[in-house]
């Protein structure tokens, strides 16, 4: 694989030796790229890319190490290029509403955000069909589509080809039945069986006047108003949003953060040499425990050296054990 950096226009300027590269996709979207202080080659704001694949982006820093003799270049992803737009309602609306395919809708949203200098959706018709998605207020573009594929068991792909970063939608693919056992991935665990259940939502206004709603869940995950968990078996939580604009947008977003107070177990795994997404679901059996464990990938780090073949590895978000 050849790292290949460009000028301010994306043109090609040469392939890049004696380096080594972190790349990390899902939460921080960034890269960093070292080489020999005597490798001062890549122009600050050009890019780099290695084609034909989701690797890639825009440099913005640049690190000395005199003692080391070492630069670090560093910067966004294309997927972290993404995270710098923010999805805005139009004037006079709540929410940023969108129909149609997924595709389409990135397209729509390239062209909303001025990004169609660089990036471009496909074409083609991805089959996941959208009516009336809301986008969270003020999203960022790779938070808010990445949360709108999900609601379809989807995920964003980028491929960079003839000097464009091109959008896709694919299925998310589950490996959970193609287990790992802990001799090939690396656990850490820390089990808690008794997360809140009873999430109080402290909303606008002041003492008496103040807003406030009670959300329970029961044993199956449903979310409501109504109590399941008294006694000793409650466990309840404040959750203070106190920006709030209305009781729809208190009741969603309350949901949403009693759901993911539901991480009962802490549950990191590493994977390596396998190349899986951001998004698909992973499994594995913990020899020690007997544990069964089923998680999706929230990230993705990349090493590549020298232009060798790239190793990952992942780190997963909110598991499930048995």
């Amino acid at each position: 694989m050849d790292l290949i950096y460009t000028d301010l226009n994306r043109l090609d300027i040469g392939v890049l030796k004696d380096y080594e590269l972190d790349f990390e996709i899902g939460t921080e979207n960034d890269f960093q790229i070292t080489t020999s202080i005597d490798n001062n080659v890549i122009p600050m704001g050009s890019y780099f890319y290695f084609e034909n694949t989701q690797y890639g982006g825009k440099v913005s820093t640049l690190k000395v190490d005199t003692a080391q003799k070492r630069l670090f270049y560093g910067g966004k992803t294309f997927y972290g290029m993404l995270c710098d737009k923010i999805i805005c309602p139009d004037s006079g609306q709540d929410y940023y509403i969108v129909n149609g395919d997924a595709n389409a809708i990135i397209s729509g949203l390239i062209e909303r955000l001025e990004l169609k200098n660089l990036f471009i959706a496909s074409s083609e018709v991805s089959g996941f069909e959208f009516s009336s998605y809301k986008f969270d207020r003020y999203t960022d573009c790779y938070s808010g589509l990445v949360k709108m594929l999900k609601t379809k068991n989807a995920k964003l792909k980028t491929v960079f080809k003839n000097r464009l970063v091109n959008l896709s939608v694919e299925p998310i693919i589950d490996y959970s039945d193609e287990e790992f056992s802990s001799d090939i991935l690396n656990f850490t665990i820390e089990q808690n069986k008794m997360p809140p259940n009873h999430l109080i939502c402290l909303g606008k206004g002041d003492l008496a006047e103040r807003q406030v709603l009670h959300l329970y869940i029961d044993q199956t995950g449903e979310v409501s108003q109504t109590p399941y968990y008294t006694g000793l078996d409650e466990v309840a939580q404040t959750y203070d949003y106190s920006n709030v604009e209305s009781d729809e947008e208190l009741l969603k977003s309350g949901t949403e953060k009693l759901l993911e107070l539901q991480k009962a177990d802490e549950i990191n795994i590493t994977l390596e040499n396998v190349e899986k997404d951001v998004g698909d679901i992973i499994g594995g059996n913990e020899v020690v425990t007997g544990l069964k464990i089923t998680a999706p990938i929230s990230k993705k780090i990349v090493k590549i050296e020298n232009n060798k073949e790239p190793k990952f590895t992942y780190e997963i978000g909110q598991a499930k054990t048995s």
